[in-house]
Formats: C-alpha cells, sequence, structure tokens
C-alpha cells in the first residue's frame, strides 16, 4: 500500500484532512504512508501481515501505533514525524516493554523540543527492545544538542540494550559535541562493521573520527570490526558543489583508525559524498596512509564518486 499526501505547497491551500482505518482482515505486508495531516488511524487488531513499514510525515502517534500492533515488523521507519494527532501523552500508550522479534532495520527521527528530545522519544528508548536488530538509522535533528541527547538517562539505558547482532549505524543531523567522552556509550556496540555519518556538523564529523582513531587496548576501542565510514553532506534532489572541508589532521586520523585495527579488519573503506577530504592533506598525511598500505590492508578511499588514488 503506498499513500502519499503531503503538505500543500501554497500556504492558502487548503488542508486535506484524512482518515485511514485497516480491517482485520487486511492482508497487507508494506505500507508507505505520508500523510501530515491524517487525523484519525486505527488498526482493527495486531495486523500480523505487515512486516515493512514507511512513514514519512505522520503523527506520532500513529507512528507508535504500528509498533505496538505489528509484532512481526521486519523493516520499520519513522521519517520527520509530525506533532500527534490523538493522544498527547506517550505513557498512555506505552508502559511495558515493547519487544520487537524480527525487527531488522530500524530508522527512527527524534522529535526536537526546545534543546531537547520530547517524551515520545523518551518512553519509546525505554520501552522497544529488538534483539535482532542489523541496521538502525538514527537522526537527531539540528538544534538537539548530541550531549543533550546522550546524557539522557532513557538514551544511555537505550544504547546498553543493543544486541550484538547490529553492524550498521547511522547518525544523521548531529550538532557539535564538546566532550568525546560520550562515545564511550556506544563502546558495546563491537559488532558495528558500517557507520555512516549523514548531514552532521563538521566538528562532530572529525571529533568522531578522532575517537575512532584512539590508541586503546582490544576491548575500548570503539567499533573494533569497523570496516566502512560513510560521510554524506550530499543534497537530495540537487547537485551542490563541496563545501565542507576537512583539516589535513583528518588524513593521519584515518590512518590511525585502520592501524588500531589491524589483526581484526582486513580492509576498510572511506566514502565522502558532497564534502573535501583530501585537498588539506599535507605530505604527513599522506606518509601516514602509505605506511597503512604498505602492511597490506585493502584500504579503499572514495570522494565525492572518485577513488583517491595514493602514490
Amino acid at each position: 500500500m503506498h499513500i502519499d499526501n503531503p503538505r500543500p505547497e501554497n500556504s492558502w491551500s487548503p488542508r486535506r484532512d484524512e482518515r485511514l482505518f485497516l480491517p482485520k482482515s487486511a492482508n497487507i505486508r508494506q505500507i508507505y504512508l505520508r500523510c501530515p495531516y491524517l487525523l484519525d488511524f486505527r488498526l482493527a487488531c495486531a495486523t500480523l501481515s505487515l512486516t515493512h513499514v514507511d512513514l514519512l510525515e505522520c503523527p506520532i502517534d500513529f507512528a507508535m501505533e504500528f509498533l505496538l500492533k505489528c509484532p512481526n515488523l521486519i523493516d520499520f521507519h519513522c521519517r520527520i514525524p509530525v506533532y500527534p494527532s490523538k493522544i498527547k501523552n506517550p505513557r498512555t500508550m506505552l508502559a511495558s516493554p515493547l519487544v520487537l522479534n524480527h525487527l531488522s532495520t530500524f530508522t527512527w527521527f527524534t522529535n526536537p523540543t526546545l534543546d531537547c528530545i520530547s517524551q515520545w522519544d523518551i518512553v519509546l528508548f525505554e520501552h522497544i527492545q529488538f534483539p535482532a536488530l542489523k541496521t538502525f538509522n538514527w537522526w537527531v535533528g539540528h538544534g538537539v544538542y548530541y550531549l543533550d541527547l546522550i546524557a539522557n538517562d532513557a538514551t544511555i539505558v537505550f544504547l546498553s540494550r543493543f544486541p550484538h547482532s547490529l553492524t550498521t549505524l547511522e547518525l544523521g543531523g548531529i550538532d557539535y559535541n564538546p566532550f568525546e567522552e560520550t562515545f564511550d556509550h556506544f563502546l558495546p556496540l563491537t559488532g558495528v562493521t558500517q557507520l555512516r555519518l549523514s548531514h552532521c556538523e563538521y566538528r562532530f564529523v572529525e571529533q568522531t573520527i578522532s575517537a575512532l582513531s584512539r590508541r586503546a587496548d582490544g576491548r575500548s576501542i570503539l567499533f573494533p570490526k569497523l570496516t566502512s565510514l560513510i560521510i554524506d553532506y550530499r543534497v537530495i534532489g540537487g547537485r551542490t558543489p563541496p563545501w565542507v572541508m576537512f583539516r589535513a589532521e583528518c588524513g593521519i586520523k584515518l590512518a590511525q583508525i585502520v592501524r588500531s585495527r589491524i589483526g581484526l579488519i582486513d580492509e576498510f573503506k572511506l566514502v565522502v559524498g558532497g564534502a573535501q577530504l583530501t585537498r588539506r592533506w599535507n605530505e604527513g598525511s599522506w606518509q601516514a596512509v602509505r605506511e597503512v598500505m604498505r602492511d597490506e590492508l585493502d584500504l579503499v578511499i572514495i570522494e565525492n564518486g572518485f577513488p583517491v588514488v595514493v602514490i
């Protein structure tokens, strides 16, 4: 099922309020729903057939409804949720553990209120469990500082429950964080092999690179099995020239990231889109990368669609 009813392009256009009811007999496996003006949504009962849900600009309480009544979810994406339509207090919907045993991919955009996350996020983080999760895409949203997010008790508990099956982590739209120690909350995620940083503040990206390059014993390396780092500033639907330019130290940090994982990984791939990674590299940066490649580790760097040749 595909329903796409976005906001009117013109502010004077009339609102198109909708109501959606899925009866008990509905045998739907996938649903894409974009309805910011959805006033009423009901699932008649637990919908066992529904395994793939993609919600864009839908009221947050209806997103929670899907999580509660679709126990066989495999892929769930909730992007840019809007204010709740019917239920204002999330604790009236979710007050006990929500276990989704089959959930493999989970995308969640937090709902910022002033300088922190909303009660909807906190309640979800307190109760949701996904023992088979492999991919988590977490978009925080500019205006919510990473420190405020990660220092929240619900967030800390949330991260501590992540299973070892998690291999792909995406962090999106995160602003600068002045304290590197907050990365320690991600240390239990030892199975992560791919990290994606999408449209994050460039100082946060540099700080993440620094945290990944920290020399430590094998137990405390951040994402010790990491083989892929993707940094993405591309603008969807348009072509813009790269404008984010990283400092020369990033080349040395990259070499340290790879060197600290020798013996744990055989290859490493760095992909950068919409930014300049190597433009400021000096001879020290290039030399550090060359030395890592001499250690017979397969290092690939892709910058704005083109491979970087290291001579």
